[in-house]
């Protein structure tokens, strides 16, 4: 059977129904950090309006709430550095999404729920917060902030200076960028992902729409693309790209 090697982290974002295309072929950009810095850890995820059940499931989006004289403090000061390093233009685009943390004392929990392999070897945080940059209701670009106990940030903060940063068109949608594409290239279709990230070489957010394989080869195959400049839409390229196929 033909399979295509993915790898992908599920992350609490609601997306609301996309009438141009299929919403799991919606992809999130941004750079994941979650599996750098909380690997196989016993983790739980907090969110705002989660279970407010005082027993714990790790299988469940849990109510920040419960933990808010821990984590306000150091959401506070995350969200504090991301407005500080981005601006407020950028900020006010900028959305929780949930924290993950991890308990080493619920390891037994969490082996005994099947998560054989769960370990504290690889958890060099404390939190992670996940935050969204959203351009519309389908699609964000994902920003992951690694915490340790004490509050301090851990991992790079990727998002652009308040120097760099060029705003977004506003009236731009997953169906608009598709649009583009298609008249961009008569190449593009099926379309197999569309996502929305952001270049940190060259300061820019745009969207990337990518060509279905419909004839796989073993090894390297050949994909259509269309790069949009998020800010200019006018700005549309057609590009390559190599996927390597294994059977």
């Amino acid at each position: 059977m033909k399979k295509i090697l993915l790898l992908f982290l599920l992350i609490s974002f609601k997306l609301s129904f996309c009438q141009c295309i299929d919403n799991q072929k919606i992809d999130y950009g941004g750079e994941r950090e979650f599996p750098k810095y909380q690997y196989l850890c016993p983790t739980y995820n907090f969110v705002n309006n989660g279970d407010t059940s005082k027993h714990w499931l790790f299988i469940n989006d849990i109510d920040i709430k419960q933990i808010a004289k821990e984590i306000d403090p150091i959401k506070e000061h995350v969200e504090h550095q991301i407005k500080k390093v981005a601006g407020p233009l950028f900020y006010s685009r900028v959305k929780f999404s949930c924290v993950t943390v991890v308990y080493p004392d619920s390891i037994k929990q969490y082996i005994e729920g099947g998560h054989k392999e769960t370990t504290t070897k690889y958890c060099k945080a404390k939190y992670c917060f996940s935050y969204f940059f959203t351009i519309d209701t389908n699609v964000a670009y994902v920003i992951d902030i690694a915490v340790n106990s004490k509050g301090h940030i851990l991992s790079k903060l990727h998002v652009p200076s308040r120097y760099q940063y060029v705003p977004v068109a506003n009236n731009m949608t997953v169906c608009k960028a598709i649009q583009i594409a298609r008249k961009t290239s008569n190449r593009i279709d099926p379309i197999s992902r569309v996502v929305f990230d952001y270049d940190e070489k060259r300061h820019r957010f745009y969207w990337l729409i990518s060509q279905e394989i419909t004839n796989h080869k073993e090894g390297i195959n050949n994909v259509n693309q269309v790069y949009i400049d998020a800010a200019n839409p006018k700005v549309a390229i057609n590009q390559t790209a190599k996927v390597i196929v294994d059977f």
